[in-house]
């Protein structure tokens, strides 16, 4: 909970009944439980539930102002009546749905007097046209903006959204924190005139709003917006060294920022390096992956920042974000486990992925358009990214449909591997067998060597091993081949559903040229093969 909830201010005005230091004093009768909480106690839990109620209160449209704390607070009885109607603060949390009235949100900002207000507006995005009512509900607090500590919009059809912000023109000198989405893309107004010199947190989707002169931010969550240009950038993040939280959503190209945001290049600010030691989230994501790159060259942020970054479309640009941005580097180099997801659907959208378990670090690629394949892998994955000490990768692939020359495009770039984990359907798995037990010519100080593709890797776990016998015969093939050339495994697990007809013939070879040999039952298909598998474990 925020501390403007919970700070302790002064007491309401009220006949005291009791304070701390009488609270003990001897009665002829033992009052009630609650009729021994000093005044000011009362007070505070007060503001602690009413503060809590409205951070916590959810965005649907279908939860009466009956529920709200103060309103409650104030029906238990005569006495926490005067003292809920002698609290401004009670009344300064707004929460504001399909079902509150205009009469409800003027005696509010009645009762709140002249104290900081905190709105909240939340709908629904479902219902069947828009309602007119959120307009009047608007034009309730339009001369309210100089109290504004916090405004929240969610959960409303786009429509309703542009009629309640068109509102929200004067300048808001208080507000702290501001988040407004909306379900579908629209153009935002120019809202509290781009005046917000207390701004701390924004948190905007679904709704472009022209770039603000943010300074001293510690939360900037933007979310498809208008692109700015480099220099801009940079400069605004340079004026928010404490920033926590950084989540950059571009449209567009940053050469082009004048056109989309209505932004003069001349004068731009020059590119400089912006050092944010307090950054914990980091996300990007943009169209043109240049931009990306060129945001990252000018930014240091320590070794602890979660990094999520996002390359729409393709474009076959090499990268080599490590060289490009040290402190991403210094993140990637200290992994030493890695999920790499390769998704394709009917060859016309296609999604690489490549994270930690944590998701401490994690940059994908996506791209629409058949054909792309073989040259995508040239500049995603692996090939974008050094990680230099990595033992344990995990890959599971869908219908990523790769040849044997792609699958060692894959995997060459990291030869420290030694556990590597499968989960590969309707992928040419067979492809990948031949790729694990094949041999290039690599360079080594006594010239040319062969050595199979992972020569590290000692530990290899398939889960959803399922086909035909021949899949089968492929694995044992490749570990059969890299034993021969002296890269023997020491353990192979295989989750499946397949029975014991299928591995009476390969468990045999397996255990001739692995240490240990592993074949588990798959618990989502039909029972009655445990006890099979079982047996061709011993």
């Amino acid at each position: 909970m925020r501390n403007s909830a919970s700070t302790f201010h002064s007491m309401p005005t009220i006949e005291p009944r009791r304070s701390s230091s009488d609270a003990s004093a001897p009665s002829d009768q033992d009052p009630p439980p609650i009729a021994i909480v000093p005044d000011e106690i009362l007070h505070h839990i007060f503001l602690l539930v009413a503060g809590e109620a409205w951070d916590n209160r959810g965005t649907t449209a279908t939860l009466s102002w009956d529920d709200i704390p103060c309103l409650a607070i104030s029906l238990v009885c005569r006495y926490w009546r005067r003292f809920a109607l002698a609290s401004p603060r009670l009344w300064c949390y707004l929460s504001i749905t399909l079902h509150s009235s205009v009469e409800q949100l003027e005696a509010f900002i009645e009762r709140s007097q002249d104290r900081p207000l905190f709105v909240k507006y939340t709908g629904s995005a479902y219902i069947v046209k828009p309602d007119s009512s959120w307009g009047r509900k608007g034009i309730v607090l339009v001369d309210q903006s100089h109290r504004l500590a916090e405004f929240h919009v969610a959960e409303l059809r786009s429509e309703d959204v542009t009629a309640l912000l068109s509102f929200f023109r004067k300048p808001a000198p208080l507000l702290r924190r501001l988040s407004l989405h909306a379900p579908v893309q629209l153009h935002g107004p120019s809202m509290f005139s781009r005046d917000l010199p207390s701004l701390r947190d924004i948190e905007l989707s679904g709704i472009l709003l022209r770039w603000i002169p943010y300074r001293d931010m510690d939360t900037m969550v933007l979310k498809d917006q208008f692109t700015p240009s480099l220099g801009r950038l940079l400069l605004t993040l340079k004026d928010c060294p404490k920033l926590r939280v950084l989540k950059l959503g571009l449209l567009g190209a940053m050469d082009s920022a004048a056109v989309l945001g209505g932004m003069s290049s001349s004068g731009d600010p020059q590119p400089e390096a912006v050092h944010l030691p307090f950054l914990q989230e980091f996300s990007l994501s943009s169209l043109v992956a240049h931009d990306i790159v060129a945001v990252l060259r000018y930014l240091t942020f320590p070794k602890t920042t979660a990094v999520d970054l996002k390359f729409f479309g393709h474009q076959n640009i090499p990268l080599t974000l490590a060289r490009d941005c040290p402190s991403l580097g210094a993140i990637a180099t200290a992994q030493e486990s890695i999920i790499l997801e390769l998704i394709g659907a009917l060859e016309w959208s296609a999604h690489i992925v490549l994270r930690t378990p944590d998701n401490k670090l994690q940059m994908e690629w996506e791209w629409y358009e058949a054909g792309g394949l073989p040259d995508i892998l040239d500049t995603a994955g692996f090939s974008a990214i050094s990680l230099p000490a990595l033992k344990h990768l995990s890959i599971v692939a869908n219908s990523f449909r790769l040849r044997e020359a792609q699958w060692l495009q894959i995997l060459a770039p990291v030869p420290t591997v030694r556990t590597l984990a499968l989960d590969v359907r309707n992928s040419m798995v067979l492809e990948l067998f031949s790729a694990l037990s094949c041999t290039p010519e690599a360079e080594s100080t006594d010239g040319p060597v062969q050595l199979p593709i992972c020569p590290e890797m000692t530990d290899l776990k398939l889960t959803h091993l399922d086909g035909p016998l021949t899949i089968l015969r492929g694995l044992v093939d490749s570990v059969e081949k890299r034993a021969l050339h002296g890269y023997p495994l020491l353990s192979i697990e295989i989750i499946s559903q397949a029975g014991k007809p299928l591995f009476e013939e390969i468990c045999p070879r397996l255990r001739r040229c692995v240490g240990v040999v592993n074949v588990k039952h798959d618990d989502h298909y039909p029972t009655g093969y445990e006890p099979l598998l079982a047996h061709l474990d011993g």
